[in-house]
């Protein structure tokens, strides 16, 4: 895919323009050059960072369901999607948490570089991040089963706030693991879109809206998560 593609689907939709993809596209240089010295991504070729990460990260962001001002990306890895939304969506703030250091300073290059106002990056694990009840969207791409996806993203969200947990072809599967989960912490199925990338391949985008507290023994330590998740 080209950049000339992506703007021609997204900019009628109000998502891009002109000057978006100028970022995503120095976004893009800088992430292929890093990736000759440290493992970012295994996508290494410029069509293929366009429709892979650039389409599929904004293709939630059509959802009627993608609304609200504060946003964490929990595992952001190497910026997606939490830092191509911010490249989109200057006028709301997002938080990029991950728990390896390399992949922060990463991430602090990018958003040096681009001049984005509206990043905060923060080395730490999930499970030890204090922020519960603040954010109205908490993300992951490609980080874990639903279940425990979801009690490692939950207790981030207010209130009536979302999780967005983007999925392939498995969506409807992790749904039905999840009612467990679901149930435990509050939270109840808001939408599952489906959608695809150009090439065809499946993508779901799961929102999931909290309707409660959440026990403030969630979430639990890594080790207990992974041994009996919900």
């Amino acid at each position: 895919m080209t950049y000339e593609e992506l703007l021609s689907f997204y900019e009628p939709r109000g998502i891009l323009n002109s000057d978006k993809v100028a970022l995503l596209s120095r976004y893009c240089d800088i992430l292929l050059e890093e990736n000759r010295h440290y493992n970012l991504t295994a996508i290494k070729e410029v069509p293929d960072v366009v429709e892979k990460h650039f389409f599929d990260c904004l293709l939630p962001t059509l959802s009627k369901h993608f609304v609200g001002k504060t946003f964490l990306d929990v595992g952001s890895g190497a910026g997606f999607p939490g830092l191509v939304w911010a490249i989109a969506f200057p006028e709301r703030r997002f938080v990029l948490l991950d728990a390896t250091a390399k992949r922060c300073r990463f991430l602090e290059k990018v958003v040096a570089e681009l001049k984005l106002n509206n990043v905060e990056v923060v080395n730490s694990r999930a499970e030890e991040y204090q922020k519960r009840n603040a954010f109205d969207v908490v993300t992951a791409r490609a980080v874990s089963f639903l279940p425990i996806l979801l009690e490692i993203t939950a207790p981030f969200a207010k209130d009536g706030g979302l999780i967005l947990a983007m999925k392939g072809s498995k969506a409807d599967e992790e749904i039905r693991e999840a009612k467990n989960a679901m149930k435990t912490l509050n939270l109840e199925l808001a939408a599952n879109v489906e959608d695809a990338l150009p090439n065809g391949d499946p993508r779901s985008n799961i929102f999931i809206r909290r309707h409660g507290e959440i026990p403030a023994k969630y979430p639990r330590t890594w080790a207990k998560i992974t041994a009996k998740s919900l």
